[in-house]
């Protein structure tokens, strides 16, 4: 009778593993999203990124890129000073520097548009290398 025990308590003991164990199988993590990336004026920025490309075409506050890729995409300058501002002058006066077909680096970011966060000319470190 003792052995008829011992085997029924080791069937309890490993159904119950196997039990548990599928139970832990079925078992889906919870996960929050990620937070919200918003801009100074609150609106939430949807997407970021960096890009390498040529000046397509340059306006009073915006610039037109293409990419190493051979896409083209218009960059607005950044809103400063909510309702009564205006586009950041600190990107403005690198886009009347610019000429058609400088390279440039760009740090980009949507929320009703693409803004620029930060960019860069590399035509200039290019050139100045070449005098060297």
């Amino acid at each position: 009778m003792n052995a008829f025990k011992m085997m029924c308590l080791a069937g309890v003991v490993i159904g119950g593993i196997s039990f548990a164990t599928a139970a832990a199988e079925k078992k889906v993590e919870s996960k929050d999203p990620p937070a919200t990336i918003v801009n100074g004026d609150e609106r939430k920025i949807s997407d970021q990124g960096t890009v390498l490309g040529k000046v397509a075409q340059v306006g009073r506050d915006f610039v037109e890129v293409t990419s190493e890729s051979g896409k083209t995409a218009r960059y607005v300058a950044p809103w400063k000073g909510g309702a009564k501002g205006g586009p950041d002058k600190e990107i403005l006066t690198v886009f009347a520097k610019l000429k058609v077909d400088d390279p440039v680096k760009i740090e980009w970011f949507v929320n009703d548009h693409i803004r620029i966060k930060k960019i860069e000319p590399l035509g200039n470190a290019e050139k100045s290398a070449k005098k060297k």
